[in-house]
């Protein structure tokens, strides 16, 4: 995401921080330093809460990314940015229920913590557990209880927060996922996104009348976040409303035979614009020639050399009656680029690329609009 530090790695997960990181750390150290005249006690205390809560944010995105790694979904990475902890998953468990367990994992992570620190509290104060005034009003004050106390009402918070049934957060998908074990995966969505934007615009509204900056920020990411799970249910209905038989039976790329020059595939390139020429050896597919590349393989291995020279194998492959979506699935999972598809019986169709994937969709819509 961006431009981003690797700090380290759990379970194969990269944790990264974002370049924009420092900008919390540096407002944290003057916001706290600026409270009460706190000076520099103030701004290490404030940087020392900042960097446990997003401590905690880890912890947070790494019960949701455990979590889906169980049903078999890749998670590339969490970075830090100044606004939280993002988990970049391939995608989404295809089960409603598993949705519903990786939604809540994370918060159910905030709630563990802060049980735990809420029994040490407990313990520490004798039996007896303290107001929240008193809680807010210890942990305002640089103390070690001061950051038992922020950690614990920080944890809550964000367990709370994260619950709002609205994308982009746990809540939205814990809705969806929901609505999906009775609706469609597209109509679940669409309800739980409507639901997104409809509290958004209640929450700026009120920002509105309160003149809070703060809540209209969250009214907005909410707000985006709805439209963005609109937009993939927009995406996934046209798509999967298309097999990868449909999409390569207008490929009109020509077959190439292993042996024949390169140079003999330059004027086939200019009136053929499929990215991708299949290679062909007594009926079977042996490799396609990736043609943006062709210019470059006739200067590394010259235009007489035989087209298998320049090459690829394409590990993966799709049956013809594969919607769309899920051969975009299965190029997101593998982070592959291309496809090539088999009919029922094993033979060769032809090659499916994320641009012919893009093109399909946009014809698609354009059709429909």
């Amino acid at each position: 995401m961006g431009r981003s530090l690797k700090i380290g790695s759990v379970r194969g997960i990269d944790v990264r921080l974002h370049i924009t990181f420092p900008l919390i750390v540096i407002w944290a150290a003057i916001d706290w330093a600026g409270a009460r005249d706190l000076a520099w006690t103030g701004a290490l205390y404030g940087v020392i809460l900042v960097l446990l809560l997003f401590v905690c944010v880890v912890l947070h995105e790494l019960g949701h990314s455990l979590m889906a790694m169980r049903y078999g979904v890749r998670v590339k990475d969490i970075t830090l940015l100044p606004i939280g902890g993002v988990a970049q998953m391939r995608r989404m468990p295809a089960r409603p229920y598993q949705e519903l367990l990786v939604a809540l994992a994370g918060p159910a992570v905030n709630v563990a913590i802060a049980l735990v620190l809420g029994a040490i509290i407990w313990a520490s104060a004798g039996g007896h557990f303290p107001t929240v005034f008193r809680l807010l009003r210890i942990a305002l004050f640089p103390s070690p209880r001061g950051v038992l106390y922020y950690l614990l009402m920080a944890n809550a918070t964000m367990a709370l927060f994260n619950l709002i049934p609205a994308f982009p957060m746990d809540g939205g998908r814990v809705l969806r996922s929901l609505l999906a074990m009775s609706l469609s995966h597209v109509k679940a969505t669409v309800v739980a996104a409507r639901a997104g934007q409809f509290i958004a615009m209640g929450l700026i509204a009120l920002a509105f009348y309160a003149l809070n900056p703060v809540i209209m920020l969250v009214g907005f990411f909410i707000f985006t976040g709805a439209t963005q799970e609109l937009r993939g249910a927009h995406v996934r209905r046209v798509l999967t409303g298309i097999t990868a038989g449909q999409a390569v039976g207008l490929s009109a790329a020509p077959q190439l035979d292993p042996d024949q020059p390169l140079g003999s595939v330059t004027q086939l390139a200019v009136f053929n614009h499929e990215p991708d020429f299949p290679i062909m050896r007594d009926g079977k597919l042996v490799g396609v020639l990736h043609v943006p590349a062709l210019n470059e393989a006739i200067k590394e291995h010259g235009p007489w050399a035989p087209v298998s020279a320049a090459m690829r194998v394409l590990p993966l492959s799709a049956k013809a009656s594969d919607s769309l979506y899920e051969v975009e699935q299965l190029l997101d999972d593998s982070e592959a680029e291309a496809v090539t598809v088999n009919d029922d019986n094993g033979f060769f169709r032809g090659v499916l690329t994320r641009q012919a994937i893009g093109q399909m969709y946009a014809r698609a819509f354009a059709l429909r609009s």
